[in-house]
């Protein structure tokens, strides 16, 4: 149930509401879908790529927060997992990294100019190290 709302929950802020509620499969974490057109449950093997990498990535992050203890959090490290991202879904992203980034240190790599210059300026109360 944490990884469906968890996931669920991030799609819909990603996705501007398109998508909302998702099932994951404890067995081999394949997520499923509720298609809003039809309302049909479908694998996400008909979704683009980017809407596929955006549930994948919004899964790893409810994972790590689920192997995170009180004391001591999992770090994220992403290495450009926004390629196949549109511009509308990687600002939404961004966003959800950034209020994750108040309880979880997320160290992010890109080579994308568009990432270095939405965080530019840095958001309000945001530690940012870019290596350039």
């Amino acid at each position: 149930p944490h990884l469906n709302r968890a996931v669920g929950e991030g799609l819909e802020l990603i996705t501007a509401g398109r998508y909302s509620q998702t099932l994951v499969d404890p067995k081999d974490f394949a997520v499923s879908l509720r298609v809003p057109e039809t309302g049909e449950i479908k694998e996400t093997g008909v979704l683009s790529l980017g809407t596929r990498e955006q549930i994948y990535l919004l899964l790893r992050i409810a994972i790590s927060k689920l192997l995170s203890t009180h004391r001591e959090k999992v770090p994220l490290i992403l290495d450009d997992p926004f390629v196949h991202f549109d511009p509308n879904r990687l600002s939404k992203m961004l966003e959800f990294l950034v209020h994750l980034s108040k309880e979880t240190q997320i160290l992010l790599f890109s080579k994308d100019p568009a990432i270095r210059n939405w965080f530019s300026p840095p958001p309000e109360g945001f530690k940012l190290h870019l290596l350039l």
